[in-house]
């Protein structure tokens, strides 16, 4: 493999997940710079909802004309 490129060896959608406010995330399995198991990458990705700080700071905004 080229240096500075990864394979991807397997890609698992977990649905939805309690930790992420239920929106959909995904495990990804990189493969390692050797072909051992050991060197292996796994990566947890999940979509992110927006902060609700910034939601509420948002409709004040609009309400008040800021």
């Amino acid at each position: 493999m080229p240096s500075g490129s990864y394979r991807v060896k397997d890609a698992v959608g977990r649905g939805i997940d309690i930790g992420s406010a239920g929106l959909p995330s995904y495990n990804i399995l990189i493969e390692g710079h050797t072909d051992a198991l050991e060197n292996d990458i796994v990566i947890l990705y999940g979509a992110a909802a927006g902060l609700v700080c910034c939601w509420f700071a948002e409709r004040l905004g609009q309400r008040f004309g800021w």
